[in-house]
């Protein structure tokens, strides 16, 4: 800190010699000083808060740019989708979920590992994994066969899907099965995640859930 009247002024506690810009007022050097004198600089007190405020400010741009920066980065990350590929994928994953819904209400069991689930899948609510698609086709085709006989049509309904990424979704809603004259046999939610594979679209895992409780998603930025 300077403690003398300017920035350029200095005191030595001992010795008595006032140095201005390097030069002591005998005519020596500044750098002849005795050993044992403390050179002490004091910034003015306003320059120093200005310092200080000019800091700060800058410290606010510098996190506020980082913060933006990052966002930004976000919208660029792999697996980010537009709007178009959103509502493609939207709409292709409806469509495993309706084709699952046909083949497991009219008996064609052995379709479903074929074009509609992963294998392996998971049953999440009943801890069960379904390891190959014979087991899967067994399970659909026992699961049918043990129904009730005038069940006709699943549908599929609410049908709100949030896309993860450009290869992973959530679809929720809730399914009504119908008999042959429409009477609703029941009525169960359940939440499906899926995942793209080089086959298309495919069920990786569900759980059942409430009718009332539908998974929506958002944005955040």
């Amino acid at each position: 800190m300077f403690l003398a009247d300017g920035p350029l002024t200095a005191r030595f506690n001992e010795g008595e010699q006032l140095v201005s810009n390097g030069t002591a007022t005998d005519g020596r050097l500044a750098n002849s000083k005795p050993a044992s004198a403390r050179l002490i600089f004091a910034v003015p007190i306003g320059l120093g808060l200005s310092l200080s405020c000019f800091a700060a400010v800058a410290q606010t741009n510098l996190s506020a740019e980082l913060e933006r920066t990052a966002v930004e980065a976000i919208d660029h990350q792999r697996g980010a989708v537009s709007a178009v590929e959103e509502a493609l994928i939207k709409e292709q994953v409806l469509h495993v979920v309706d084709k699952y819904y046909e083949y497991a209400a009219t008996g064609q069991a052995e379709r479903i590992p074929a074009e509609t689930h992963l294998i392996p899948w998971i049953i999440l609510s009943r801890d069960e994994v379904y390891d190959d698609a014979e087991e899967t086709a067994a399970r659909y085709a026992e699961r049918r066969r043990t129904g009730p006989a005038n069940w006709s049509k699943s549908t599929y309904n609410a049908r709100n899907v949030c896309v993860l990424s450009d290869s992973s979704a959530i679809t929720s809603g809730y399914n009504v099965r119908t008999t042959t004259d429409g009477d609703i046999l029941s009525v169960e939610g359940v939440a499906y995640i899926l995942m793209k594979t080089r086959d298309g679209w495919r069920i990786a895992a569900f759980s059942g859930t409430t009718p009332q409780k539908v998974i929506r998603c958002e944005d955040e930025h």
